[in-house]
């Protein structure tokens, strides 16, 4: 019987991840044991946003996490909003991070997840001030539904990682072990999905 989970991630996720890759132009990264924390932007380890980590090429996957405890990518999220956001002062767009990373725990799941799909779907309110004083609004996106490009660059990145440690609490609430684990970043912003995987605080995901 075969119950490593290199072995799991071979015959299932590796699969996966090479089709997205191929067949959908997404990029791919093994994250099992090879991620690295705390680096500074740009990574002194990878100038990529990202690096692929791979087990025995002592390679690593720097996703630019602080620790196991973050859920959201906020270097890409951060980078995605500077893309799709330039006319918003960077202070401004430092309200979106805010705003999609909170967790208030005197609200619902649902209330959590109504907020999240209007700020994804319609934008995230921002304010500031311009040079003359005056207070300036704006709904920042995180997404190009019309999956365009700028200066040659494609608006929205797309991303699967393999195998991602996430903390919360006292306990872990998404164990790399427990069975076929495929994280699926959504375009430009990083938030997630958690295919396949049991959570035992699936609030935090």
């Amino acid at each position: 019987m075969i119950t490593d989970i290199n072995s799991e991630d071979r015959l299932v996720q590796q699969t996966f991840a090479e089709h997205l890759e191929k067949a959908l132009g997404w990029e791919s990264i093994y994250a099992y044991n090879t991620e690295v924390f705390g680096t500074p932007p740009p990574s002194p380890l990878h100038p990529s946003p990202s690096g692929r980590g791979a087990v025995g090429t002592g390679v690593v996957c720097d996703l630019g996490r602080a620790s196991e405890r973050e859920v959201v990518l906020v270097r890409d999220l951060r980078a995605a909003l500077a893309r799709l956001n330039p006319d918003i002062p960077g202070a401004a767009r430092e309200q979106d991070i805010e705003k999609l990373t909170r967790i208030d725990f005197a609200r619902s799941l649902i209330q959590h997840n109504r907020e999240f799909y209007r700020f994804i779907r319609g934008g995230v309110p921002v304010e500031w001030r311009d040079a003359q004083g005056e207070t300036r609004y704006a709904l920042a996106p995180v997404i190009d539904f019309g999956n365009g490009s700028t200066n040659g660059q494609p608006n929205n990145r797309f991303l699967a990682v393999r195998e991602l440690k996430v903390q919360g609490g006292a306990r872990t609430a998404l164990q790399s072990t427990s069975g076929p684990c495929v994280l699926r970043q959504r375009p430009a912003a990083s938030l997630h999905r958690v295919e396949g995987c049991l959570s035992e605080h699936p609030r935090r995901l």
